[in-house]
């Protein structure tokens, strides 16, 4: 599991800063942290975790159990298994992507 501190000089910069990791597959652990910083103004402070992003060869074994093809199951993403993704994608009603990205591996951890 990955792990990280976000911080904000102000609750709404933080919330922002959050809102934005979030979008890259972060979640919020814990309660937030309202901290004293050297200036006086107090420093509001998120920590954040998130798993890593699985492997292509189990993204690519995911895909083939549900019926699309990836190729050979190599661990590279490359144009059959990205149109096998684009392909599970579409059924999702999700956009088309151009690589393996994090949107992708929350709908392979949904699938698995």
């Amino acid at each position: 599991m990955e792990y990280q501190v976000v911080y904000g000089s102000s609750a709404d910069e933080l919330e922002d800063v959050v809102l934005k990791e979030i979008s890259e597959g972060w979640n919020p652990s814990g309660g937030l942290a309202v901290l004293p910083a050297d200036s006086g103004a107090p420093r509001f402070v998120q920590a954040m975790t998130r798993e890593p992003m699985l492997p292509i060869i189990a993204a690519q074994t995911i895909l083939q159990r549900y019926g699309f093809s990836p190729g050979a199951l190599d661990g590279e993403c490359g144009p059959k298994t990205l149109a096998a993704l684009n392909e599970l994608r579409g059924q999702a009603k999700m956009w088309k992507v151009e690589e393996y990205e994090r949107t992708s591996d929350a709908l392979m951890r949904q699938l698995r």
